[in-house]
């Protein structure tokens, strides 16, 4: 009996020990992203910073699937680098394979076992423009756009919503961004940020 309560007082000290590091650590959930492009880690000063803490729910309306419920953030990407930098900051769309952006997103999740885990998305900006819109910022040059946070996927290609934006929650979220220079593409990883999702 005695080894029976040992055994179960470990297995529920190593959970909780891995819950915490779940909530803790540098989510890996970006790791298969960043090996795809195979570039480095900059040294560039540059940020990419939610300008909201507290978002809610939105209506859009829209051409093809009328009164659609939107979740987004308005994110700043802002250049304090010396150097000029330019990035694809694709808009979500509807129909067929997910576009390219360089723009990602993740977010601490409550996955179906009630478990805490990092999950990835595309960080597309709200509105169907079906486009990939080239940006680029000379330094000291910044843009803020508007990141969906509650999309559905496309019809060929759906996927559940990285945030469930009926529910009342606090979010741990993350980005990562690609961005080309004159000589180089590199990446960046964002510190994370708290956010509250109001109904």
């Amino acid at each position: 009996m005695k080894q029976i309560f040992l055994i179960n007082f470990i297995c529920l000290f190593l959970f909780a020990c891995l819950s915490q590091e779940i909530k803790e650590s540098t989510p890996e959930v970006f790791a298969r992203v960043i090996k795809s492009k195979a570039v480095k880690q900059t040294n560039y000063n540059i940020t990419v910073i939610p300008k909201a803490t507290k978002i809610s729910a939105k209506k859009l309306k829209t051409a093809i699937n009328g009164d659609i419920s939107v979740l987004s953030i308005p994110v700043e990407i802002r250049n304090s680098s010396s150097q000029t930098i330019s990035m694809n900051l694709a808009h979500e769309w509807y129909g067929g394979i997910w576009g390219p952006t360089d723009l990602h997103i993740a977010a601490l999740v409550t996955h179906w076992e009630k478990k805490l885990v990092w999950d990835e998305r595309p960080a597309y900006q709200v509105g169907n423009l079906d486009d990939i819109n080239k940006t680029i910022l000379k330094p000291k040059e910044s843009i803020t756009i508007d990141v969906r946070l509650n999309w559905h996927g496309t019809g060929s290609v759906p996927i559940e919503p990285l945030i469930d934006e009926s529910i009342s929650s606090k979010r741990t979220i993350q980005f990562l961004l690609f961005f080309k220079t004159g000589v180089s593409e590199e990446y960046l990883l964002t510190e994370k940020f708290s956010i509250d999702v109001e109904k």
